[in-house]
């Protein structure tokens, strides 16, 4: 973590802090659409406690025939794969970054032995993404390093039921969206879906009498329809969150105080304010589990 910690500021860039989990090991995958210098996909797959990360600028490809360039990065943090919003410009990587894909990952045998070999197998069930795929380093091609950071692989689609051709095989073409927030990554880059919070700091801050949390709704069925996206209701409290001056406030709908009962919460939104130089209010309604 040592390469990823030294690129950031953590006073200034909302990215988790890098350490290495230690513990059960999983295998988890996620894939982000990061508008940087150029527009591009990082391929992340989870390994011995950190993301093994992969830049692929044209993104994964459903045919068998096509072989996307993937250039190796240093490794990430677990909590990476949760990662969603701008990183600020100056900052390492500056530019909006979107959940494109999760899920998991299997490896097709020692997952350590194809790294060294240069040949990792494994299936892919995601999201959006399904199937099995290879990384193949590139070798004697130009003067990158063949292993670590700036290697050169090719990630490759195989031959299954999950192969697509023509158009369909462009998965991030026909399928823009985050798979968190629905959001484009050009919407986060332009703050789109902020409208509410986007105000001047000349703007005056609402009243709590006139502002509703949002609240879970009974139904008979799942819509059938358009894009929909839903969760369990847990019982927890919903909370509405203030900032004004790089200081968070959270109440209850009933109007608590509960700045003091959340403190992780508040001081997370405080630096969110910080790093964004602007008044926003009220961040969202978000569901916050009772203080214990």
């Amino acid at each position: 973590m040592k390469a990823y910690n030294a690129k950031r500021d953590f006073d200034i860039t909302l990215e988790p802090p890098g350490k290495t989990r230690r513990g059960k090991a999983g295998f988890a995958y996620v894939i982000q659409q990061h508008d940087a210098t150029r527009m591009h996909f990082d391929f992340r797959l989870e390994l011995d406690g950190v993301l093994l990360s992969w830049a692929v600028p044209k993104g994964p490809s459903l045919s068998v025939h096509e072989q996307r360039l993937a250039v190796q990065t240093e490794d990430h943090p677990l909590d990476y794969r949760h990662f969603e919003g701008e990183i600020p410009h100056g900052e390492y990587g500056g530019g909006p970054v979107i959940v494109w894909d999760r899920g998991t990952w299997q490896p097709e045998g020692d997952p350590h032995h194809g790294l060294d070999k240069g040949h990792l197998s494994f299936v892919i069930d995601g999201e959006k993404l399904q199937g099995r795929f290879q990384l193949l380093r590139v070798r004697g091609r130009s003067k990158a390093p063949e292993r670590g950071p700036k290697s050169q692989w090719l990630l490759v689609k195989r031959d299954d039921e999950h192969a697509r051709s023509g158009a369909d095989a462009e998965p991030t073409q026909r399928l823009p969206r985050s798979v968190i927030s629905g959001k484009t990554v050009q919407q986060i880059g332009n703050g789109a879906g902020d409208a509410a919070c986007d105000k001047t700091d000349d703007a005056p801050m609402p009243s709590l009498d006139s502002i509703e949390p949002q609240l879970a709704q009974w139904v008979d069925g799942l819509p059938r329809a358009g894009h929909y996206r839903y969760e369990i209701k847990f019982d927890r409290y919903r909370v509405l969150a203030m900032i004004d001056g790089g200081r968070a406030q959270l109440h209850s709908r009933n109007g608590l105080d509960w700045t003091t009962h959340v403190p992780a919460v508040r001081d997370a939104l405080a630096k969110h304010s910080a790093s964004t130089s602007r008044r926003r209010w009220p961040i969202s309604s978000r569901s916050a589990t009772s203080p214990r």
